[in-house]
Parts: structure tokens; C-alpha cells; sequence
């Protein structure tokens, strides 16, 4: 697994309604989602505002939380 620590992100969204991300990591580099749909989009880029730290995994495609949460945090 390749779990690198995010930073910053841009999106790009194209007229023809598809979504691209780009994602920038702590240790430098960065990495693109590519044809991602407006809901999917929108979904990732909640979770990149409002989580904090936010991880990513260009191999598996998943974002993590860098910080075990409680149960019922009320988020």
C-alpha cells in the first residue's frame, strides 16, 4: 500500500459533466483522478474540506482519515 499524506487538491471539472481531481502529497508529488462523475466529485471534495488529516491511495483508489474518530462524533 502507498498511503501518502495530502496537502492540497484542484478540480477540474469538463463540459461534457465529468470530473477530474488532482492531489498533492506532504512529501512532495502528486497524483490524478481521472472521469469521476459530478456526484462522485462532489462526495470526495466533502471529504477533502472537512477531514483533516486526509490520506490517499493512488493503488487502491481509497482515501483514508489520518485519525481513528469516536462513534458518534455527530459529523
Amino acid at each position: 500500500m502507498a498511503r501518502k499524506r495530502l496537502t492540497h487538491y484542484a478540480v477540474f471539472h469538463s463540459v461534457g459533466g465529468l470530473t477530474d481531481l488532482a492531489v498533492y502529497y506532504e512529501a512532495g508529488g502528486a497524483d490524478s483522478i481521472f472521469g469521476l462523475s459530478v456526484t462522485e466529485a462532489s462526495y470526495i471534495i466533502d471529504i477533502l474540506r472537512n477531514e483533516k488529516p486526509m490520506d490517499y491511495d493512488a493503488v487502491t483508489k481509497r482515501f483514508m482519515s489520518g485519525a481513528m474518530e469516536p462513534v458518534g462524533e455527530g459529523e
